[in-house]
């Protein structure tokens, strides 16, 4: 069985237009889809893993390049190259 995984990350909940949308989106979508299982994380609901320096450092280590961080003068140059 195919799934969807919808993830709700606005705090604002009734009061989102995103999620009104989204909303929208996935009736829509399940009327078109019937056999598709939608399941739903809500991050404002759902206790998270600590994420930090240390495990984003793990999480790159394996990388085979170092990877530039968005905002330093790396990263600037390295996407000035892809263009």
């Amino acid at each position: 069985m195919a799934k969807l995984l919808y993830i709700e990350a606005s705090p604002r909940k009734s009061r989102s237009k995103s999620i009104e949308v989204a909303h929208t989106f996935l009736s829509t979508f399940q009327g078109a889809h019937s056999s598709v299982e939608v399941d739903k994380l809500d991050l404002w609901s759902t206790e998270l893993p600590r994420f930090d320096g240390d495990t984003l450092e793990a999480k790159l280590r394996n990388y085979p390049r170092p990877i530039p961080f968005a905002g330093t003068s790396e990263s600037m140059e390295a996407g000035r190259g892809s263009h």
